[in-house]
């Protein structure tokens, strides 16, 4: 029997990483995460939310034991495939978690590193979230990374597209109904900034970075405007790669990667 939303799995997984602008930004957010892996005291990842094979194949390239989990059986068996393709059938391992109950989240030892795929921490809302990142903690070494890709209330771009295009009810709406990617119109979503992460994970987690992607470069939403136009992406790109060390700018792209390490154990 196939699990709710099985049927959009395989759009998911498309739509991302073959567009000019998804890949664009998918390079930046690996830029980032190999400076992360490089520095892991361990090769045990767990992936929540996964999104592609790409994600998985990078990190089994690079030596490490990826666990891949999703909430849908089909996303879950996006990874088989392409590891047995590859030959690294026992490094890439994955299964159907749903993150809304993290007590459920049983495994036989500790992570290295977390990782939420885009958007992924997008389709909770607030007090799910509180428990799965208090889980998260829990599955994680002394020292262990998690890393998200989030989605934030605001966008420039979109706010701009919307100005231009005489769709001024768009602009002034409610942030909550940001526009999607268009991937899941069926799942509801829920923006955070940088700041409410940053306290709904204060307990368990210091923040070590947080970075845009997209602030420079243009939406995913706005692939089809942007795709054909290679040389305007191509001066975007290169703006993307000045601007994103200002975490300020995080809340204001299409996106932004949160950097956040396990606080040690509080001394009596």
């Amino acid at each position: 029997m196939s699990a709710p939303f099985d049927h959009i799995a395989a759009p998911y997984d498309a739509a991302f990483p073959q567009g000019a602008v998804g890949q664009l930004q998918r390079k930046h957010i690996w830029a980032y995460l190999q400076q992360v892996i490089h520095r892991l005291p361990g090769l045990d990842i767990l992936e929540l939310h996964q999104g592609s094979d790409e994600d998985a194949l990078l990190f089994g390239s690079h030596g490490f034991t990826l666990v891949a989990t999703d909430v849908t059986e089909e996303v879950a068996r996006v990874t088989e495939p392409p590891s047995r393709q590859y030959s690294m059938p026992s490094k890439i391992s994955s299964q159907c978690l749903d993150p809304y109950h993290p007590e459920d989240m049983l495994f036989d030892k500790h992570y290295h590193l977390i990782f939420s795929h885009t958007g992924g921490l997008n389709a909770m809302d607030p007090a799910s979230l509180q428990r799965l990142l208090h889980q998260a903690a829990t599955l994680l070494a002394p020292g262990g990374r998690l890393v998200a890709v989030v989605m934030p209330k605001w966008c420039l771009w979109e706010m701009f597209y919307f100005l231009v295009t005489g769709r001024f009810r768009r602009i002034f709406r409610p942030w909550s109904a940001r526009q999607s990617d268009g991937i899941s119109p069926v799942l509801r979503e829920f923006f955070y900034t940088p700041r409410q992460l940053k306290q709904l994970a204060r307990h368990e987690f210091e923040v070590v970075a947080i970075k845009s992607v997209g602030f420079a470069l243009p939406p995913v939403c706005l692939e089809n405007v942007f795709s054909p136009r290679k040389k305007l992406l191509k001066f975007l790109n290169r703006w993307e790669e000045r601007l994103r060390r200002f975490s300020f700018l995080a809340g204001m792209g299409d996106r932004y990667i949160i950097d956040l390490r396990k606080r040690a154990p509080r001394q009596r």
